[in-house]
């Protein structure tokens, strides 16, 4: 008879369910210590190998280079090679000991496959070792380095041996772990374990297939497309492991999960600077790709892997057993020069997009989406960097074919031109919630503008390689002039859709309302931005009043009222916002108070405008642009501080590329092919027109004047090879001719903080310097100061004729981190001192855009090295020229110059104080 159906009591329901919860649980967790230690000492067992592996290849590298050297160069001395190889014994003997907690079969398995490591292992010893003989023998004068080239080939097989084998006993480790411990979605710690997997994997997949190249003077290739899709892959997923430690992972192991976040953003950043960084110079060899593939695999094994591996290891501490991950062997080939395809220019690939028309949205923006917008507008920065960076390098062609007669060689530099992919990249793989339809169409421009930046970079590859085979002398510019009349063309557009894209951009960030509408971020951002606003109004009706499309100068009636309201509601707008302090860059009253001072000084140049006089005049625009861009700076270091969305702005591109058009814009454009027969013929030399300018080409030396004219300006209009076009406003004749003037030993000690990265600091003074060179003498010797969070010397004194080498490290300097100006006080004077001239201008020039605490002992050190006539002029770069007092007592102390310094005088004011002094 069946007993009835009973229901049991609620309470005891639920001590059942725990219970079978439980037995669930441990089942899933069958490992037992035992087993973990004998799967995770193969792990151990490679890793360490990898770290001796990875010291005989870098042994190897140097040694190889120096082979070649000596090979290439008939030398006699050669420095002895030591092999650097250690066996792992001890860590393959614990395989052996704890294979036993595993059982005889699985522990066999994994003896025999550890075996064949060992084996791989020692083989790439022996042949270390046979080479360290081999050169201490002295056999490779006898045999012209038959073996060396053999024992090479061998170790590189030996590389690839030991990676296979330690994959086959990864492949086997793995496969038993997961046979013992099954995967339990159930367990935190195992959600956990199987994402960083993932991410390991990723990284893992990018890296195998690529090798280091020992011959890295030649090219061939570079992995952009996997690295491109490497950074997509992982970015996509936006991971936050901290964050998911937070739900069931217990301490330290938490923190170790937070370790693996910050290495997974490290190891993005090395690849998403690799994209970026890949120019035309980093094309010409295999250098670039090294040092890419060598800073991977430090951030993989090192940062990526180690974080995982303390994840496991304090995971154990919360009773959880997780298998290690192995570090992955890098691998080097000795290859041969692949052959290279011919860059093709193909014309950008247009697509049009309809304006925007959004409805207003019901709830503020949340953060993701924000962030997401202004990546885009970091997208478009970028991008009219990179292109105002070209239009330096081409404004040198803007000249006639006739004054390049004579000349040995024309050369045109394209190497440091580069695409901001990987900010593209950002924009358009960020995550948000958008109204339906505006990422398609804001994607869709920023593609467009991405595309137009391909096709520049693939014009300057071809007029680099046209300049460099002399073909201009062939076609008498012909071809030369297509691709300077194609670019003015793509300027044109570039400016025109960037600013397409930031409308559509701004309208997406409008529509939603204000999170804090009253707050004090808010309101004093709305006041900065309508000045900005007001600001670029001026700027685009200065530019249509220079082309011609509007008769009348802007009116800034406007902008000078917007002004006086940020100043006069400063501390009401800014209520209850914390002042840090001006030398603070993270003060938001330094942008606040600096924007309407710029303004101020765009206004009074607005009312002092003028329209070229001649096609030869000084560019006005260009002064507008940088202080424009100066303040989108300032803005955007606001917005970036606020505490409440406040969308950044876009900074603007030169639109006055060039002055004057080599041929018709109806000819040709040089995507098309031109026959040889079609080509014109050589022109003869033009005789120069009467210009009533001084013009000066220079092809040397500013004092190699080949026409002087008759004055009747004060502008001096200077081309160079090396140098962008500079205005100089000064009436003295000889002003560039060094004639008569002591020799010099200038030490320019630059601030290289962060605040001064802006489009009127440093990139300014850059500038001035290489004018400065052209005119110096091979007697006079520069040399360069860098402080920031510290002081460095970045050259020692160099002579003038050297100037391609000051030129390289003027080009490096970077603006990064914080103030540190009196270490950099003392270590100019030093280098001064040591490099004293008798009766010369022994003179150090501090660059800086703002006051600093200056010590007793430094005005005490001024006024001491006065007395021996070492000099220290000040060159302010700050907004405020009034706001240095303590530079302008330290300069007075130090017997030189202080001077805020404008786009206007930059250039004078250096040239002045390399003629400081008469010569004796």
């Amino acid at each position: 008879m069946k007993k009835p159906f009973c229901l049991l009591p609620f309470p005891y329901l639920l001590v059942i369910l725990f219970t079978w919860l439980a037995s669930v649980s441990l089942s899933a967790q069958t490992l037992t210590d035992a087993q973990l230690q004998a799967l995770n000492s193969p792990i151990i067992f490679m890793n360490a190998s990898v770290g001796q592996s990875e010291k005989v290849m870098e042994g190897l590298k140097d040694f190889y280079e120096q082979v070649q050297y000596i090979r290439q160069n008939n030398k006699d001395y050669m420095r002895p090679y030591r092999c650097v190889s250690d066996l792992p014994e001890y860590e393959f003997g614990q395989i052996q000991q704890k294979s036993a907690g595993l059982g005889a079969m699985k522990g066999k398995t994994l003896e025999a496959k550890s075996g064949e490591v060992w084996k791989a292992l020692q083989q790439l010893d022996e042949h270390c070792k046979a080479l360290e003989v081999y050169i201490r023998l002295g056999d490779y004068k006898s045999d012209s380095y038959a073996k060396f080239d053999e024992l090479l080939r061998q170790m590189e097989k030996d590389f690839d041996t030991i990676r296979e084998k330690q994959q086959a006993l990864t492949d086997e480790v793995t496969r038993q772990y997961r046979q013992l411990q099954p995967y339990n979605a159930n367990n935190a710690y195992h959600r956990l374990e199987k994402e960083m997997l993932v991410v390991l994997a990723n990284d893992r997949n990018l890296l195998q297939p690529w090798t280091y190249h020992f011959t890295d003077k030649i090219a061939t290739g570079f992995p952009m497309e996997t690295l491109v899709q490497s950074i997509n892959d992982i970015d996509k997923k936006n991971y936050s492991f901290q964050k998911a430690a937070e739900k069931g992972i217990q301490y330290p192991a938490s923190s170790a999960a937070g370790s693996f976040d910050n290495a997974i953003q490290s190891i993005q950043q090395v690849k998403k600077d690799a994209i970026d960084k890949y120019s035309f110079d980093a094309r010409q060899s295999d250098k670039y790709s090294n040092q890419v593939y060598a800073d991977l695999f430090n951030y993989y094994n090192n940062d990526m892997v180690a974080s995982y591996n303390s994840f496991v290891n304090y995971s154990r501490q919360s009773g959880q057993r997780l298998l290690l991950y192995p570090e992955l062997l890098p691998v080097f080939r000795i290859q041969k020069q692949e052959q290279q395809e011919a860059v093709t220019v193909q014309p950008f690939d247009d697509k049009q997009e309809a304006s925007l028309a959004i409805k207003k949205q019901s709830a503020p923006i949340i953060q993701k989406s924000f962030s997401t917008l202004n990546l885009y507008v970091d997208f478009i920065n970028e991008s009219v960097r990179s292109v105002n960076n070209l239009i330096n390098q081409l404004r040198f062609y803007d000249i006639h074919e006739s004054d390049f007669k004579g000349r040995k060689k024309l050369n045109y530099l394209h190497e440091k031109f580069s695409i901001p992919l990987s900010f593209y990249q950002s924009a358009i793989n960020a995550g948000g919630d958008f109204p339906e339809g505006t990422r398609k169409t804001i994607n869709t421009q920023a593609e467009v503008l991405l595309n137009i930046l391909k096709e520049m970079d693939q014009l300057g590859i071809e007029l680099a390689t046209h300049a460099q085979k002399g073909d201009y002398q062939r076609d008498d510019f012909f071809r030369v002039s297509q691709i300077r009349d194609r670019y003015q063309v793509l300027f044109n557009t570039f400016d025109e859709r960037k600013e397409k894209l930031y409308t559509d951009v701004q309208k997406i960030f409008e529509a939603y309302p204000a999170t804090q509408p009253t707050g004090s971020w808010y309101v004093s951002g709305k006041a900065l931005r309508q000045t900005v606003d007001l600001d670029k109004e001026i700027l685009f009706g200065v530019r249509d009043y220079i082309k011609g499309n509007n008769q009348v100068i802007p009116k800034t009636e406007k902008l000078e009222a917007s002004i006086r309201s940020v100043i006069a509601n400063e501390y009401t707008n800014m209520k209850g916002i914390q002042r840090i302090g001006r030398n603070n860059g993270l003060c938001p009253y330094n942008p606040y108070e600096d924007i309407p001072d710029a303004s101020a000084a765009l206004v009074e140049d607005a009312k002092k405008i003028t329209k070229p006089a001649s096609s030869y005049s000084r560019r006005p625009y260009d002064g507008f642009m940088y202080r424009y861009n100066d303040i989108v700076y300032e803005y955007n270091k606001f917005a970036e501080l606020a505490k409440t969305p406040i969308l950044k702005n876009i900074m603007q591109p030169d639109v006055f590329v060039f002055k004057q058009p080599y041929r018709s814009p109806a000819e040709p454009l040089i995507s098309e092919k031109i026959p040889e027969e079609t080509k014109p013929a050589p022109k003869p030399e033009d005789k120069p027109e009467t210009n009533k300018n001084i013009i000066i080409h220079d092809t040397v030396k500013v004092t190699d004047v080949q026409r002087i004219e008759t004055l009747v300006t004060d502008t001096v209009f200077i081309e160079r090879a090396k140098v962008d076009t500079v205005f100089i406003t000064e009436t003295e004749k000889d002003f560039f001719s060094m004639k008569g003037y002591a020799t010099n030993n200038m030490i320019l000690l630059l601030d290289v903080s962060s605040s001064m990265a802006a489009p009127q600091k440093l990139p300014l003074l850059k500038q001035s310097i290489r004018l400065l060179l052209q005119m110096l003498r091979p007697e006079d010797e520069i040399g360069i100061v860098v402080y920031s969070g510290e002081a460095k010397v970045a050259l020692q004194p160099t002579s003038a004729k050297d100037i391609d080498k000051i030129i390289k490290v003027i080009d490096k300097l970077r603006s990064d981190g914080a103030t540190n100006g009196n270490e950099g006080i003392k270590m100019a004077y030093k280098v001064a001192g040591k490099n004293y001239k008798k009766g010369g201008n022994n003179r150090i020039i501090l660059a800086s855009d703002g006051e600093f605490p200056i010590s007793g002992e430094v005005y005490e050190l001024a006024t001491r090295e006065a007395e021996k006539d070492i000099y220290l002029s000040v060159f302010n770069f700050g907004n405020n020229k009034m706001a240095a007092s303590s530079l302008q007592s330290l300069s007075t102390k130090g017997k030189g110059q202080y001077e805020h310094i404008t786009l206007e005088n930059a250039n004078v004011s250096l040239v002045r104080q390399a003629k400081a002094k008469k010569k004796q």
